[in-house]
């Protein structure tokens, strides 16, 4: 993309006279893509050239004084909030801790079968009992891994492609190639690999994605992991298994989800509180007695033991006093997430 830049941004400009958008319409992530440079995070410069455009543009897209049309402006909004899309989710698995629980470990387990037997087929489990800790980590472990991770903002078709391209090739795709030049070049590049691809978040994929899957699994041979939110299942307008068994091009393929839901054992506690330095039994048997009630899954235990950790990292027998977890566990309820030592002393 970034040898396209100017040109691919004025070819548009020249093949398009539309009606200017409303304000609200375009420079959606210009206050977003500020803050990162006013931080200090990244250099216009630098984000110009992961962008594709010149710096200039940059400074006019920040200042929303970039005058040309509003099919350029909504592209160049699609690709600065790509970017920052892809500094969080580095951020985010630069943070990641990963431990090898129970649900780590059958979740490894359907990873190793789907690529060692090249299949392709679902795995279902509930927010945040670690799918995507556990999908980097096997991505560490093991060459030609990747991972295409999906929200709601980046699921129909043209993003999707693109960010799996860039997995593939290393290179951006090209903003002037079709959808199924790139596609072919995708398949080319794996065709006949060991390979396996991991479409984390694959619940918030527009359903005719999959067909594309399907056919890229038809002509390649590697295996395709669709990592999905099981609790979504029960969401109002949800409705992922209908339509699984309306396609069967997909559902024969994938025959049934495999499941990674079952409680959170005390051995999987004591390893959070033993990674954490929390040696107190009845600390771990506090988290424990929680941790399987409604609202505090893995999510809540990563958190309250992090919290504690931060904040009395220094202070072992604050550190292993239960009464600490109870407090932060009110102060979660109440939305007060950030517990820092500096409060402690304050309070």
């Amino acid at each position: 993309m970034a040898k396209q830049n100017v040109v691919a941004i004025h070819e548009i400009q020249n093949q398009n006279t539309v009606v200017e958008p409303a304000p609200e319409e375009v420079y959606k992530f210009a206050d977003a893509l500020s803050k990162v440079i006013e931080s200090g995070e990244a250099t216009q410069h630098e984000i110009a050239k992961a962008i594709g455009v010149s710096p200039s543009i940059i400074s006019q897209y920040r200042a929303k004084k970039y005058d040309v049309s509003a099919n350029v402006l909504r592209d160049l909004d699609r690709r600065v909030g790509t970017y920052l899309r892809r500094r969080i989710l580095r951020a985010e698995k630069a943070a990641h801790v990963f431990l090898p629980t129970s649900h780590a470990t059958t979740i490894m387990g359907y990873l190793d079968f789907c690529f060692e037997d090249r299949t392709m087929r679902v795995i279902r489990a509930a927010t945040a009992c670690g799918k995507t800790h556990t999908f980097e980590e096997y991505q560490r472990q093991n060459d030609n891994v990747y991972i295409l991770t999906c929200d709601a903002l980046f699921s129909s078709p043209r993003p999707v492609l693109e960010e799996l391209y860039l997995l593939v090739m290393r290179e951006e795709m090209p903003e002037n190639m079709k959808i199924h030049r790139g596609f072919k070049k995708i398949v080319s590049a794996l065709k006949g690999k060991d390979a396996l691809l991991i479409v984390d978040d694959s619940q918030y994929l527009y359903f005719n994605i999959f067909s594309q899957f399907a056919s890229l699994y038809n002509q390649t041979g590697i295996g395709i992991v669709f990592g999905d939110q099981s609790d979504a299942m029960d969401t109002p307008g949800y409705n992922r298994s209908k339509q699984y068994d309306r396609n069967p091009q997909v559902f024969r393929r994938i025959a049934q989800p495999w499941s990674a839901e079952f409680p959170i054992s005390y051995e999987d506690v004591a390893l959070f509180t033993g990674h954490f330095g929390i040696s107190n039994p009845n600390v771990t048997k506090w988290l424990f007695d929680r941790v399987n009630t409604k609202n505090t899954r893995y999510d809540w235990l990563s958190r309250i033991v992090k919290m504690a950790a931060a904040a009395y990292r220094h202070v072992p027998e604050k550190l292993n006093d239960v009464t600490i977890y109870q407090a932060l566990h009110a102060k979660i309820w109440k939305g007060q997430t950030k517990y820092t030592e500096e409060q402690n002393h304050s309070s």
